[in-house]
């Protein structure tokens, strides 16, 4: 007697067989596997056929089963944890930035951490923005960018406003001018030029400041883009939007 080894097409197996059986049983799973290497009459195919089908059969119920066995696990995982952490609790009392009480779920989050801008100032105004006291003054001069090649925006008109600004706070730091956008006459947002003037007289140079001292005689270096209303906008995540709004005519 003659075997051949066969793997199972079922569960893998692999199995020693009569190598003149036509048709063999898994001794692991009970499927019907084809063995001989000739071919198979019409029986004994239709036979095998049908085993293959009811086995596929049987494989579809069974994943179905685990998916929904786990699927219903993690649920009550899912309710256990929700409860543990008070996730279904009454919501507990809030304090709005106004002052007034009020329910987590009636909490007005949009109006707490991004606020309505306020109304658009213009130069020589004093205004108060992320712990500094800021005054922008009218335009002092007119110059042009220098830069050691002639891209962009070299030879260009700018424009420079006097700034003075107070560490208000409690800490060292420094004011971020990067929270500042320079919008044009035409309504859109000017390329920052600052860097092209390294003379130390940039508001943008400043760094760390104490509290309580004034930092004065620096200027915002701003690219002219023809005659109109100009914008610098203040913002910073939490408090209110500052547009400082004003004509230039050269």
């Amino acid at each position: 007697m003659e075997f051949v080894t066969k793997k199972c097409p079922s569960c893998g197996a692999d199995l020693d067989l009569d190598i003149e059986l036509e048709i063999a049983q898994c001794s692991y799973c009970d499927s019907m596997l084809h063995v001989k290497q000739t071919p198979m009459n019409s029986d004994t195919y239709m036979a095998y056929v049908e085993n293959v089908i009811r086995n596929e059969k049987k494989a579809s119920r069974t994943k179905p089963i685990v998916v929904v066995l786990a699927t219903l696990g993690g649920l009550a995982i899912l309710f256990v944890s929700c409860g543990l952490l008070g996730v279904f609790d009454e919501p507990e009392p809030a304090v709005r930035s106004d002052g007034s009480a009020s329910l987590i779920a009636d909490w007005d989050w949009e109006e707490d951490l991004f606020p309505a801008p306020d109304e658009p100032i213009g130069l020589g105004d004093t205004f108060t923005f992320d712990g500094f006291e800021i005054t922008i003054g009218e335009i002092s001069d007119w110059t042009v960018v220098d830069r050691l090649t002639e891209m962009p925006p070299h030879g260009e008109s700018v424009f420079r406003l006097p700034v003075e600004f107070t560490n208000i706070g409690d800490e060292t730091r420094a004011m971020h001018w990067g929270r500042m956008r320079m919008i044009g006459s035409q309504g859109m947002q000017l390329e920052m030029v600052q860097q092209w003037f390294p003379d130390g007289d940039s508001a943008h140079q400043v760094g760390q400041i104490r509290p309580g001292i004034v930092v004065s005689d620096r200027y915002h270096y701003i690219l002219y883009d023809g005659d109109g209303y100009y914008e610098l906008v203040f913002s910073t995540f939490g408090s209110p939007t500052i547009t400082v709004r004003f004509y230039v005519e050269k």
